[in-house]
């Protein structure tokens, strides 16, 4: 027989271990303190930056079959790429990017064209995903059979061109459906 000392340290054990089995994996999955500042917040969708020295990472919490996406208007002029036009540019010098996921490891890169002349916060015409040489990336690691974190880190020099902040359009998708958590007129502002 085991004494009563014996069997309030097995509760105490299988206590802790249900704790740190259970409770410890959501206590970190709810402390956002290394994903950087918090941009956005919803149910299933959560959204932060962090700056480094040469880019910035962007992480989102959200269901593992959902997707996000960057639209940059990098010469900040309120406008996609070259305005409401049927016809595509030329030049690539100053046209806005978009950074989306492909597949898990995959990123999706893509020069924004133009936009639907009657919603300008609709892009109309992008190139293919590759569209241009980015150093941008992507890492994704599942956190549960619910949650998943989603890490795009892009380079300072593909987000902007000269001094000011950064103008960004954030998208999100849940298999279905797209979902602006702002538009061209209000992007946010990403200050560097």
């Amino acid at each position: 027989m085991r004494s009563a000392a014996t069997n309030r340290a097995i509760k105490l054990l299988t206590a802790a271990l249900v704790s740190w089995c259970f409770i410890a994996p959501a206590l970190a999955l709810a402390d956002p303190g290394d994903y950087g500042k918090q941009v956005y917040h919803s149910k299933d969708f959560k959204l932060y930056y962090r700056v480094n020295e040469d880019s910035v990472v962007f992480s989102a919490l959200l269901p593992p079959k959902w997707s996000y996406s960057l639209n940059i208007d990098v010469d900040r002029n309120g406008i996609w790429g070259y305005g409401a036009a049927n016809k595509k540019p030329g030049g690539t010098s100053h046209i806005d990017r978009s950074y989306a996921q492909l597949t898990d490891s995959v990123m999706c890169v893509q020069w924004i064209y133009n936009a639907y002349p009657g919603d300008p916060n609709s892009i109309k015409d992008s190139s293919p995903c590759g569209g241009f040489e980015s150093k941008a990336s992507i890492h994704t690691r599942r956190l549960s059979d619910d949650q998943a974190l989603k890490t795009y880190t892009i380079p300072k020099s593909e987000l902007q061109r000269g001094a000011g902040p950064i103008h960004i359009v954030i998208t999100y998708w849940d298999g279905h459906k797209g979902y602006f958590i702002n538009t061209l007129a209000h992007p946010w502002l990403l200050k560097l």
